[in-house]
Formats: structure tokens, C-alpha cells, sequence
């Protein structure tokens, strides 16, 4: 149980890390500042599903389910810019 709860607090602050990296390029007005931030949205997701959601122990296909989403939302963000 204290290696999860470790593991956890672990993802907790780089979380909060990943928020505040994405708050501060979306404050600089870089040019291309949006794939960045879209890069740390997507590993915030993974992260989130994959440690506090536990699709890590759930059947194999809401793993390629949860995969599928990150792929569209990619490939949509690429489409868009």
C-alpha cells in the first residue's frame, strides 16, 4: 500500500508540474507553443488514466480504447494547425 500511495503523489506533483509548464508557454506567446502544450495534455491524460482511473489493470481494450482517444485528438490538433 505505501508504494502506491508513493506512486501516486509522484504523478500528483508532476501533474501539477506538467500545469504549470503548460500555463507558463501558453502565457509566452511562443508561435508554435500549441504543440507543447498539446504534448502535455496528452501525457496528462495517459497519466491520469493510466495511475488514478487504473487502466493499467482494466482489459485490453480500454487500453487501445484510451490510446485510440490520444491518436484522434492528435491527429485532430495536427489537422487543425
Amino acid at each position: 500500500m505505501g508504494k502506491e500511495i508513493k506512486l501516486n503523489t509522484i504523478t500528483w506533483l508532476a501533474l501539477v508540474l506538467l500545469i504549470v509548464v503548460s500555463t507558463l508557454f501558453s502565457e509566452n506567446g511562443i508561435e508554435n507553443s500549441y504543440i507543447i502544450i498539446s504534448s502535455l495534455a496528452v501525457v496528462k491524460f495517459l497519466s491520469v488514466m493510466f495511475q488514478f482511473v487504473e487502466a493499467k489493470h482494466a482489459h485490453l481494450v480500454w487500453k487501445i480504447v484510451s490510446v485510440t482517444f490520444v491518436l484522434v485528438y492528435v491527429i485532430g490538433i495536427i489537422i487543425l494547425y
